[in-house]
């Protein structure tokens, strides 16, 4: 059951082939269609304070292979998250993470765990558990769809730390 007023999310996220911005499409046709109002914003056009704010936070990228070491996050991403804001402090919010894999790699999906690590790192609260899409997410909409579902489902109608809730 949603909380009583419709939640907010909002999500940043980057994406250089497009397979994450897809991604970020069926979440944001599904959390809409259950009246939530979602804010997005690339990573390369986010600031430290847009973190902060109403309601939860989603975080979104794939996982690169850069400067020849595998399991990185997006270029974007990694720029403004260990750059830009690198000393931001979500003071509760919140959040939860969209990790984007290649099955031909050994660090698949590892772009999921820095995300987490950041949120860890930055004080927000993680709800629910990460949605990680291997391969091309095309044929994929139903399991995005279904964790769409279960994050607005985890998170508080009024941003809590302590009312967050996990789900399987």
């Amino acid at each position: 059951m949603l909380p009583s007023m419709p939640p907010a999310v909002s999500v940043i996220f980057a994406t250089t082939s497009g397979n994450t911005e897809y991604v970020v499409s069926v979440l944001v046709d599904a959390w809409r269609g259950e009246g939530a109002a979602v804010t997005l914003l690339r990573a390369e056009r986010a600031q430290p304070g847009d973190l902060s704010g109403e309601g939860a936070l989603v975080l979104a990228c794939g996982t690169w292979n850069q400067n020849g070491v595998e399991g990185q996050m997006d270029p974007c991403m990694d720029a403004f998250l260990r750059g830009r804001a690198g000393a931001a402090d979500l003071a509760g919010r919140p959040a939860a993470v969209v990790g984007l894999g290649d099955g031909r790699y050994y660090y698949t999906g590892r772009a999921t765990e820095h995300l987490l690590r950041f949120l860890r790192e930055h004080g927000g609260t993680p709800c629910g558990s990460p949605l990680l899409v291997i391969g091309t997410p095309e044929g994929q909409e139903e399991k995005i769809r279904a964790w769409a579902g279960k994050f607005l489902e985890s998170i508080p109608a009024v941003p809590s730390a302590s009312r967050c809730s996990a789900f399987p």
